[in-house]
This record gives structure tokens, C-alpha cells and sequence, in this order.
């Protein structure tokens, strides 16, 4: 990460701004419904960004482009960002 710049983000709310959503995937699991947003965002160019979203609008998932680790089982996903949001 050495010399590369960050967005300045100031409220919670520009973050929006820095983020470039190119796929929405809609999936079903046992019953419930999911939304997988793909995209960039520009302190992680690399990797990209994945936002996972289940029916009741909690946000399960932010972090790098897994695809698969959250779409297989989205209750245990095999990854470390794994977030559960209020709804």
C-alpha cells in the first residue's frame, strides 16, 4: 500500500461516491432471497468489492470480490468480512 492515496471521506454518506457498482446478482438460499452487488471502489482496485444483501435489507457482506464464498451459504460464508447489519 505503499504511496498510494486514499479517498478523503467525511461522512458516512461519500462513501457512495467512491464506489462503482457494475453486476447485481439476485440469488435464493434455503428459502430467502439475496442481492450481491460487484464492483470497484478506488482504495481497492485490485480486488474489486462485493455488498451482500439479504431480503430483510441487512447488509451481510463488505468487502473484497469473493462471489462464491458468500453465494454457497450465505449464514456461514468462508470468509473474514462477514458483517450481519441491523435491519
Amino acid at each position: 500500500m505503499y504511496g498510494e492515496k486514499y479517498p478523503a471521506i467525511q461522512m458516512s454518506e461519500d462513501i457512495w461516491k467512491f464506489l462503482r457498482i457494475g453486476t447485481i446478482t439476485l440469488f435464493s438460499h434455503d428459502e430467502q432471497y439475496y442481492a450481491m452487488a460487484n464492483g470497484s471502489c478506488e482504495w481497492e482496485q485490485e480486488h474489486g468489492l462485493e455488498i451482500d444483501v439479504n431480503e430483510f435489507n441487512q447488509v451481510l457482506y463488505v468487502g473484497s470480490f469473493i462471489s462464491n464464498g458468500f453465494h454457497e451459504n450465505p449464514e456461514n460464508p468462508s470468509t473474514y468480512n462477514y458483517v450481519k447489519s441491523g435491519a
